[in-house]
């Protein structure tokens, strides 16, 4: 049962429209013209402020997030060239340091060309730019030299890179201890980047490139940020380690099944993932 005031529940009693919907309650009553009427004036603007408040706050908070420039109350810069300034008015080469270290790592993924030549032909270009960060561990300066791979067109079937999930991890660390096997761990410094890269990539080398800035280049590793890089990467590893006599354990982790009878023919439908562990 319907009122101008409200609706009834079930228990009889009076549901107000703008306690339950207010938000459709609003639209509905300023869509329909009748915001002005008295079972509508006395709340409908009072909502309308109130949506406009949480809109401005959401926003405001929004920008804030977009002008982080502190981490651990440490100032990170947004360029190669602010690194540098932040480094001269505190006395110390510490992020400078930090741009050396990912440089002396990340060079060998950039092919320079000689003055003069020209970049082939279907090769895509994309900005590269240098991102900052604080480890929490020992507030360790950190950079890394990334590739705006979202500005690039690559296939589906090169930008696919399968995870070995947890429970598969489990299972393996399980079958290692009930058989007395030593299992290996290993920490991979710039990992993509000992993978050669799928794509037709090339660049304008930025200042953190020294006297090779503005220079362009081919990108021929697995480069951050990069599309492809993740799948590069997992089949370079697994080229790897089958090279070191691993074997692949293929693992079949079964989803939801169906099966239905119709006009007596059965179809089956199952959901399936599928990781590879190498023992």
């Amino acid at each position: 049962m319907l009122s101008v005031e409200g609706q009834l529940d079930l228990m009889g009693e009076v549901v107000r429209p703008q306690r339950v919907t207010p938000s459709a309650g609003y639209e509905y009553a300023v869509a329909q013209g009748i915001a002005h009427e008295p079972a509508f004036n006395w709340w409908v603007t009072h909502v309308l402020r109130k949506r406009d408040r949480i809109v401005a706050a959401v926003k405001k908070r929004n920008v804030r997030y977009l002008k982080k420039t502190h981490k651990f109350g440490i100032e990170l810069p947004k360029s190669v060239a602010e690194a540098y300034e932040l480094d001269r008015r505190n006395g110390d080469t510490k992020w400078a340091d930090a741009i050396a270290k990912e440089m002396k790592n990340v060079r060998v993924a950039f092919r320079i060309l000689p003055n003069g030549e020209r970049v082939p032909q279907n090769y895509q270009f994309v900005h590269c730019h240098m991102i900052f960060d604080v480890k929490m561990e020992d507030l360790r300066r950190k950079a890394r030299l990334v590739a705006g791979g979202h500005t690039t067109v690559a296939p589906a079937t090169m930008t696919y890179a399968s995870v070995v999930s947890r429970e598969t991890v489990r299972i393996a660390l399980l079958i290692a201890a009930l058989n007395d096997l030593p299992v290996w761990a290993a920490d991979i410094m710039n990992a993509y980047v000992t993978a050669p890269n799928q794509e037709k990539i090339w660049t304008t080398l930025g200042p953190e490139f020294g006297e090779d800035a503005g220079k362009k280049a081919i990108i021929v590793r697995a480069l951050y940020g990069l599309k492809s890089a993740g799948a590069s990467f997992r089949n370079h590893l697994g080229e790897c380690m089958r090279a070191l006599g691993c074997l692949a354990w293929r693992t079949l982790i079964y989803g939801s099944s169906r099966r239905r009878q119709r006009t007596g023919l059965s179809t089956t439908r199952t959901s399936c993932a599928t990781s590879t562990t190498y023992l």
